[in-house]
């Protein structure tokens, strides 16, 4: 059987930067890694899946609409949520991902 990694459509960056997302209100959030499908984020929060979202990223600057596709318990405490973004966002992951780079 496939890894989740396996099945994924597109590579994922790893990130560790503030994120969140709004079902209803906002919810604080971190961001673990992206694509051009879709983020993970790390969440105190829980939501269920198929919930949809708008998920807020660079510093409030930009909002793109997306699902809750994944989530699970964390060991540490709170919860992993895999949300993937209602259109690819190839452009956004590169701009996030470059701006981290240049923050090192």
């Amino acid at each position: 059987m496939e890894t989740v990694a396996e099945q994924r459509k597109h590579i994922r960056e790893d990130l560790t930067d503030p994120a969140g997302f709004r079902p209803i209100h906002a919810i604080p959030a971190q961001l673990m890694d992206i694509s051009a499908t879709g983020v993970g984020l790390t969440s105190k929060t829980t939501i269920p899946m198929g919930t949809p979202v708008e998920i807020v990223l660079l510093d409030n600057t930009v909002t793109v609409n997306g699902t809750v596709k994944n989530i699970e318990a964390s060991p540490n405490g709170g919860y992993r949520i895999g949300l993937s973004f209602a259109e690819p966002q190839t452009d956004l992951a590169e701009l996030i991902c470059a701006a981290r780079r240049n923050q090192h």
